[in-house]
């Protein structure tokens, strides 16, 4: 009990109001140390809200400088505070993934489109991890749900072509990759070129 209360008096002298633009700092995505500690300040604010977004974007910062330990604690513990917040659990997926830890990053990627159907980056998202493990049929399934729900989304109809190709089937694969290039050009532009189904 006494560590208990203990420690919640350290919680209570820490906890200090978050400045102002702490808020902005810790969602910017380019300044990876300013995020870092706007996100560290509003964590151990008073601000109880919010610490579950700060801990997603902190994570965020850690994975961009290759923190990966430090990323998947902040997820984790954004998770623990909003269980049902699926960008968390992309985002801890997409981390995982990056450590090679592939089975890991598409159980985060499931729970993140369970809580959120209509997530259709966390589709996207878990047909790459599907297709990093040779799991063709599924990466398409998810690919097709992504571009179901966002019929714009140029990158999941390039993947899905990249799946289809790699089953063989040339027809659809063109067809996807071509869609790919009509919506964003720019990207894609090179990769219709050197397509393996192009004609």
């Amino acid at each position: 009990m006494r560590k208990l209360a203990t420690n919640a008096f350290i919680t209570t002298m820490l906890a200090v109001p978050a400045h102002a633009n702490d808020y902005s700092d810790c969602g910017q995505f380019t300044d990876f140390a300013l995020q870092i500690s706007s996100c560290t300040r509003i964590i151990v604010s008073v601000d109880q809200a919010n610490h579950f977004i700060a801990r997603n974007n902190r994570g965020t910062a850690f994975h961009q400088l290759g923190k990966y330990e430090r990323a998947i604690e902040d997820f984790t513990a954004a998770i623990w505070l909003a269980p049902g917040y699926a960008e968390a659990y992309t985002n801890r997926g997409v981390t995982h993934a990056a450590q090679g830890k592939h089975d890991l990053a598409i159980a985060d990627l499931s729970n993140a489109v369970k809580f959120n159907p209509g997530y259709a980056i966390g589709y996207n998202n878990r047909g790459n991890y599907y297709t990093g493990l040779g799991k063709h049929d599924l990466a398409i399934a998810d690919y097709s749900k992504a571009v179901e729900l966002l019929p714009d989304y140029a990158q999941a109809y390039y993947r899905r072509g990249t799946a289809y190709a790699a089953l063989g089937k040339t027809d659809e694969a063109k067809a996807d990759i071509e869609k790919a290039h009509e919506l964003d050009p720019t990207n894609y532009q090179a990769s219709i070129k050197s397509s393996p189904c192009r004609h």
